[in-house]
C-alpha cells in the first residue's frame, strides 16, 4: 500500500460535506485532502456543558478562506513528476483551496455532526478513547506536542492522546533544546497506552521557511468499524498563509 494512503480514504460509504447545503455534514477523506481545517481554540479543552454523556461534542464547519490573503494546498505530486512540470513554477505544484474552522455547534446551524475532541492544555497530558458514537476525531492544532495512537481493542475502540511538556524545553531562544520535552511527551502518550502511533515534533516542525511555521492538524475518520488517523502537514504564517503540504496517514 502506497505510503499516506489507508483504507478507509477508498471506503465509498462515507458522505463528503457539502458545506452549502444539502447532505449531512460529516468530514471525510476527500474532504481533508483537498480542503484545511482549523480548530477553534474553544475546542482546544471543550467546556463541560459541550461534552454528551456519550463522550461526543456537536460541532460545525465555517468557512474561514476570506480571513487569509492565501489558502493553497499541494496537487498531486507523483502525477505532476510524470508530466515533467518544472518545479520551479508554483503553480505546478499548489492550488488554491478553502479552510474550514471547526467550532463547537450553534443552535442555527443544521450542518452540525458529533466528534470525539481529544483535550489539550499546555503543559498537560489528555486522553480519551473513540468508540462508535461518532465517527470524527479532532484535537488542538500542534505545534509542538505530540499525539498518540494505541492499538484499536475487540471492538475497534482506540486509545488516543494529546500531550503538551513545553515547560521542559531548555536552552535559549537562539539556541533551543528541545529535547526533554519531547522525550517526557512521548512517554505520557505510552503511560496512556496511547503510543503505538504518534504524531512528534521532530516529524512536522523541521525546517520551516523563514518567517513561517510547520503546524500538525491531527484527524480521525471511522467508517464505523475501524479509525484511521491523518494529519494535515500545514504551513502558516498569520493570517497570510495557510498551506496543506500534505495528508500523512498515521496507522
Amino acid at each position: 500500500m502506497a505510503r499516506g494512503i489507508c483504507p478507509l480514504a477508498m471506503q465509498a460509504d462515507q458522505t463528503v460535506l457539502s458545506p452549502s447545503g444539502r447532505e449531512r455534514a460529516l468530514i471525510d477523506y476527500a474532504f481533508i485532502r483537498h480542503n484545511l481545517l482549523t480548530i477553534d481554540a474553544a475546542l482546544d479543552f471543550p467546556a463541560q456543558q459541550l461534552v454528551a454523556h456519550n463522550g461526543t461534542v456537536m460541532v460545525e464547519l465555517e468557512d474561514v478562506t476570506g480571513q487569509f490573503e492565501v489558502v493553497k494546498r499541494a496537487r498531486n505530486r507523483r502525477l505532476l513528476a510524470r508530466m515533467f512540470l518544472s518545479r520551479r513554477n508554483e503553480a505546478n505544484w499548489s492550488k488554491p483551496a478553502s479552510i474550514y474552522k471547526v467550532r463547537p455547534a450553534t443552535g442555527d446551524n443544521p450542518l452540525t455532526f458529533p466528534a470525539y475532541i481529544c483535550p489539550y492544555r499546555d503543559n498537560e497530558t489528555h486522553s480519551l478513547t473513540v468508540r462508535t458514537d461518532a465517527r470524527v476525531m479532532l484535537t488542538g492544532e500542534m505545534d509542538g506536542c505530540t499525539f498518540g495512537i494505541g492499538m484499536p481493542n475487540t471492538s475497534g475502540h482506540v486509545r488516543v492522546a494529546h500531550s503538551n511538556a513545553q515547560n521542559l524545553a531548555q536552552g535559549t531562544h537562539w539556541n533551543p533544546n528541545f529535547a526533554p520535552q519531547r522525550q517526557a511527551q512521548t512517554q505520557n502518550v505510552t503511560a496512556q497506552n496511547a503510543g503505538d502511533f504518534r504524531v512528534e515534533p521532530d516529524r512536522y516542525r523541521v525546517n520551516a521557511p523563514d518567517g513561517t511555521e510547520f503546524k500538525a492538524v491531527v484527524i480521525g475518520l471511522s467508517d464505523g468499524r475501524n479509525w484511521r488517523f491523518y494529519y494535515q502537514h500545514q504551513q502558516v504564517d498569520g493570517n497570510a498563509l495557510r498551506n496543506l503540504m500534505k495528508l500523512i496517514c498515521l496507522n
